[in-house]
């Protein structure tokens, strides 16, 4: 068996399968818009055999497969969400005073806090754009973002053109950035289009409060926990929301975290999912067997 994940991996290795008895071959996508390509649906429905399995990591990527005529079907296309060992998670993350320690950050400060690689899909100069519409309005507001990639420097020049070079933060990518979530007081994720990320996930294990673009994938995840969504690509929307969260009184984000957290637990634990990949492995191969 072999499992293969995003489109790459799983185009070489329909190809290596024509020539190689595998017994399961098993492609697990992560995002919308993988197959929009012609090319990429016709060489998948030709490449395709009685032993593929193809996982959409949420409801939104699991139905845009089904729909994109690439050769998946109800037979061989299944859905299982994203999901995170809450129990690990929890024992990695530091202490919300350590964590601003380790990543520079004073102790005083209401702190918004992303996730994600510096790449135009994370939409992370909507964020710089809403922070600009607060920052007068909260001095003691800041917002920092982990993660690395070839949007640092423009991201950088727009920080400065806001006068936000004291107050916004490109922190670099950051090893297990799940261990820093705590330093955060709220959870942003500004996404244009995402699968189901496992950096929403990871900021909802920190009993955060979660702000998010009303993207389908983030969409439902968001509004189910008692987060909050804003209109993608919506930087007076988004400042809006952040507004909301930072008028609350402390008991009240806190209050708002501990659902978020719940929320995570019931729906997107780890158990649920292993038993999910279990069934679909146990399932699938006793079907090739039969073959």
């Amino acid at each position: 068996m072999v499992i293969a994940h995003r489109f790459k991996s799983m185009s070489m290795l329909m190809l290596l399968n024509i020539f190689l008895s595998i017994s399961l071959c098993v492609g697990v996508l992560h995002g919308v818009g993988d197959f929009d390509r012609a090319y990429r649906r016709w060489q998948s429905r030709k490449l395709l055999r009685s032993n593929w399995r193809v996982v959409g990591v949420s409801r939104s990527v699991t139905d845009y497969l089904l729909g994109c005529n690439a050769g998946f079907n109800e037979d061989n296309t299944r859905l299982i969400n994203n999901a995170i060992d809450i129990v690990l998670a929890e024992r990695s993350q530091y202490s919300r005073q350590r964590a601003r320690e380790l990543l520079g950050m004073p102790s005083n400060i209401f702190l918004f806090g992303a996730i994600g690689r510096l790449v135009p899909v994370k939409g992370h100069i909507h964020l710089i754009e809403a922070f600009a519409l607060l920052k007068d309005e909260y001095p003691e507001a800041q917002f920092a973002i982990i993660g690395g990639g070839r949007l640092h420097g423009e991201l950088a020049s727009a920080i400065s053109q806001c006068g936000l070079s004291n107050r916004v933060h490109l922190l670099g990518a950051k090893e297990n950035a799940l261990q820093y979530v705590r330093a955060f007081d709220v959870f942003v994720m500004p996404s244009l289009s995402e699968g189901l990320p496992l950096a929403l996930l990871e900021g909802m294990s920190g009993h955060l409060p979660v702000i998010s673009s009303d993207i389908d994938s983030l969409k439902s995840v968001v509004k189910n926990c008692g987060g909050r969504t804003f209109p993608v690509g919506d930087s007076v929307a988004l400042a809006q929301r952040m507004r909301e969260v930072m008028d609350l009184t402390a008991e009240q984000r806190a209050a708002e975290g501990e659902r978020v957290y719940a929320y995570l637990c019931h729906a997107y634990g780890i158990d649920g999912f292993r038993r999910s990949y279990r069934n679909l492995l146990e399932e699938a191969l006793q079907e090739t067997r039969r073959v």
